[in-house]
């Protein structure tokens, strides 16, 4: 789950000159203590768990956290998965101005529904155009979590 890598790295502490069990069981504690990270994950409704079994109608989000690989992510599911995605890809070339979904293929031959799931603007034309029933994206793409 993306939240456990979230919540793995801010429970890291680094405390100079402390090592070994000393330095694990620091850490173990502020691991168990609340954290904000609690709050974000309580209130991101209509999400559900990885490990909850797929349904039809599940659609998979991957939260795009800037300059953390999430760039060869997104290769990986178009090049080497071939899944259509939807992310700011989706309205180079003028594909903003559409006014009807459709799949396109970029120079780079991946397939991008034509929305922009980065920005709350691009988000919002995609619920007016009715992306989310759509059914043309096999993962939606944004650092805008809470926005979708």
């Amino acid at each position: 789950s993306a939240f456990l890598g979230a919540i793995a790295y801010e429970s890291y502490i680094h405390i100079p000159g402390i090592r070994g069990a000393e330095r694990t069981n620091r850490m173990l504690q502020a691991a168990s203590e609340p954290s904000h990270v609690d709050t974000l994950i309580d209130n991101l409704s209509g999400f559900k768990d990885n490990w909850d079994p797929l349904e039809r109608g599940d659609h998979p989000v991957f939260w795009h956290i800037p300059k953390s690989g999430g760039s060869s992510i997104k290769n990986y599911l178009g090049s080497c998965y071939g899944m259509v995605m939807a992310s700011e890809v989706g309205v180079k070339e003028h594909h903003e101005r559409d006014i009807r979904l459709k799949v396109i293929v970029n120079k780079g031959n991946n397939r991008f529904v034509n929305v922009d799931t980065t920005t709350v603007q691009g988000i919002r034309r995609a619920k007016e155009m009715g992306f989310a029933d759509s059914g043309l994206a096999g993962v939606t793409i944004s650092p805008l979590l809470y926005d979708i």
